[in-house]
């Protein structure tokens, strides 16, 4: 049994009682390896001679050096993932639909999750960067909308008489 043959690799007794709660770089590098090797954290600290999920996440709080081996096998894990994708997305019976539609699955899962543990190199957001500054001067703005509207007014003699801000009599209002 794999929990034993863990229990007894780190020197524990395989009648034990509990899980691993203080931090053990054997068994951290035991969890980082089966990290790296595709599997899941849940899968892994679901046996008995492993830690709990939440014994995890104390360690990586308190020992840096196991953030950095953490990382790094997470880093590794996600490769395996994208050359997973090819194998994935190749099925080797391709009239079969239902195994068509699982891979589609198994592709867009895995991808999903390449992005959120990697969003930098797999994720889907475009980081844009505008940087300068932006002025308006309302002097310039005025004096270009009245160059618009005096190129309209040529060509237009109905709205020339209505825009002219020079005329006011009101005589052609009246014909």
């Amino acid at each position: 049994m794999l929990d034993r043959s863990c229990a007894r690799m780190f020197g524990m007794a395989s009648n034990s009682i509990g899980r691993p709660s203080s931090y053990n770089e054997d068994i951290a590098a035991l969890l980082c390896e089966r990290l790296s090797n595709g599997e899941s954290l849940r899968t892994i600290c679901s046996e008995d001679a492993m830690p709990a999920k939440a014994t995890v996440f104390k360690w990586l709080a308190a020992n840096p050096s196991f953030v950095d081996q953490y990382t790094r096998a997470r880093e590794t894990q996600v490769e395996l993932m994208s050359f997973d994708l090819i194998d994935l997305s190749d099925p080797k019976d391709k009239d079969d639909m239902v195994a068509v539609q699982r891979n589609r699955l198994q592709v867009d899962t895995r991808k999903w999750v390449m992005s959120k543990l990697a969003p930098k190199k797999y994720g889907d957001t475009a980081n844009i960067n505008v940087s300068g500054e932006i002025t308006i001067g309302i002097a310039e703005s005025l004096s270009s909308a009245r160059k618009r509207l005096l190129t309209a007014k040529s060509s237009a003699p109905l709205l020339e008489a209505t825009l002219d801000p020079e005329d006011t009599s009101e005589s052609d209002a009246t014909d």
